[in-house]
């Protein structure tokens, strides 16, 4: 997208579109974006600029400290493994994700998202473009995996008629500080750390 300032801010923070097609990903040039998931709307601070111009220029971002960059409208998909890759078309198949709502983290080292694990089925924070000078850590927020394909979230729901001191309303209650997508699937202690689940 061009860099035209629209308007300007008093907090230090940028919010553009971070849709890799620009301007050519309107369906019509005089209507624009078709929602705003579409525009890939991203916002981030100074060091998360520091990291998108060295993204956008293709060259190891040099970034003073860690960014955190929000896109809580998520994104219209890349190649989890190759920060150039935007096209489903040119992308590996099982490495295309459309990513829902998210936060970023940007490091300033690379090398330290590489403990976390890069698969973005795992319902967890994961590594985008692993081994790359874009390696990030992708957290996503719930909703995340609404277009992903293959990817099914069971709604946790309070369960009806429980005491509030039986197992199964503990662990509703305790999954409920996570996303689905998690919490489903996380080991549940009580009060005393016994495992209830």
């Amino acid at each position: 997208p061009d860099s035209k300032v629209l308007r300007a801010g008093t907090n230090g923070w940028t919010c553009m579109s971070a849709n890799p097609q620009g301007k050519k990903a309107w369906a019509d040039p005089k209507a624009g974006w078709a929602s705003a998931r579409e525009a890939a709307p991203v916002c981030f601070d100074a060091a998360g600029l520091d990291w998108m111009k060295g993204w956008m220029a293709r060259k190891k971002p040099l970034m003073k400290r860690d960014a955190f960059v929000w896109m809580l409208q998520g994104d219209v998909g890349f190649d989890n493994t190759d920060p150039f890759v935007t096209s489903k078309e040119e992308a590996d198949p099982d490495q295309w994700i459309e990513s829902g709502p998210h936060l970023m983290m940007f490091p300033k080292d690379p090398a330290s998202t590489d403990a976390f694990t890069s698969d973005f089925t795992a319902g967890e924070p994961y590594t985008m473009f692993p081994g790359t000078d874009f390696a990030h850590l992708m957290i996503p927020f719930p909703g995340y995996y609404d277009n992903v394909p293959g990817v099914t979230v069971e709604p946790n729901v309070e369960p009806a008629n429980e005491s509030h001191v039986s197992a199964a309303w503990q662990v509703w209650a305790y999954t409920s500080a996570a996303p689905d997508f998690l919490g489903n699937k996380a080991t549940v202690l009580d009060p005393d750390s016994k495992v209830l689940r």
